[in-house]
């Protein structure tokens, strides 16, 4: 009987091994605990955990209360150091507040949802409430009376503003205004949202449109036509490029996979099409 319990007990310990260090934590950040009414607050969540950036996927958006305060911009970064067992990922999601009143403005709790790769569970993570003083804004002067000075000089002004007008306005019927290009990594990562949102869970139709904007991508950025070659010329012809050694094996697996599953029938498992577009997203967003 001891001998049982004690072989159990290896058997549990084995089992929650894999599970050990596999954290993942949030925490937040003020730049400033008070602020002049005129000025702005920068606030900053840190997410991090054990292993690659694509181990989870935050696919929700935030939605975060403030009083007194409103969201001016949101960016988000992700940064990763180490590799194998040791790496570790670090996202950041940074607001800049600015003040809509004077007095206590308060950042409530944000939820942070995430869902994890390895078996595609949902999880949430929740912040602190913070709290930022906000001082009275500045008061104006108001003006005894108008001064002849700035009268001529709003004249002056509108004669310019009407000049400047006529001016842009023949311009425009002589030149076109173009708009800057998309980059081939842009327009790539336009249609991966696109093909992933038409095939659903369907494994095959998102394979299928995959290995068709893999192509086009190697041909816009490369000048590499892939489609008619073998899979050893396929993987040659991507080593000759100027792309990490990581980018190039994870891209020629991408490649050779997409191309073999277009032609066979495919039984994917719940989440796996998530799974597969968040790797090749955060590949290129971060190439």
């Amino acid at each position: 009987m001891l001998n049982v319990r004690i072989s159990i007990f290896v058997l549990l310990i084995l089992l929650l091994c894999p599970l050990i260090g596999q954290t993942i934590e949030i925490s937040q950040s003020l730049d400033k605990f008070e602020t002049d009414f005129e000025d702005s607050v920068q606030f900053e969540i840190t997410v991090q955990w054990d292993g690659p950036p694509h181990a989870y996927l935050f696919n929700k958006p935030l939605n975060p209360t403030f009083s007194y305060l409103k969201a001016g911009t949101l960016s988000s970064r992700v940064s990763s150091i180490g590799s194998g067992e040791d790496e570790k990922t670090t996202k950041k999601f940074k607001f800049i507040l600015y003040p809509t009143q004077s007095g206590q403005a308060i950042i409530e709790p944000i939820n942070v949802k995430y869902l994890k790769y390895a078996d595609s569970t949902e999880g949430e993570l929740v912040t602190e409430m913070m709290t930022v003083t906000v001082a009275a804004p500045i008061p104006i002067e108001k003006s005894k009376g108008v001064n002849p000075y700035y009268i001529i000089l709003f004249g002056f002004l509108i004669s310019v503003g009407i000049l400047l007008t006529v001016i842009i306005v023949k311009n425009k019927k002589n030149k076109e205004i173009s708009k800057p290009e998309k980059t081939n990594r842009e327009i790539f990562l336009e249609k991966l949202s696109e093909i992933k949102n038409n095939a659903g869970s369907n494994l095959k139709e998102f394979q299928s449109g995959l290995y068709n904007i893999l192509l086009e991508f190697f041909m816009n950025e490369y000048k590499l036509d892939l489609s008619e070659v073998d899979d050893e010329d396929i993987t040659k012809k991507i080593d000759e490029t100027k792309l990490t050694q990581f980018q190039k094996e994870n891209l020629t697996g991408w490649l050779l996979k997409a191309k073999k599953d277009r032609y066979q029938p495919l039984q994917s498992s719940p989440g796996e099409t998530i799974r597969l577009e968040s790797e090749i997203r955060n590949l290129f967003e971060n190439m």
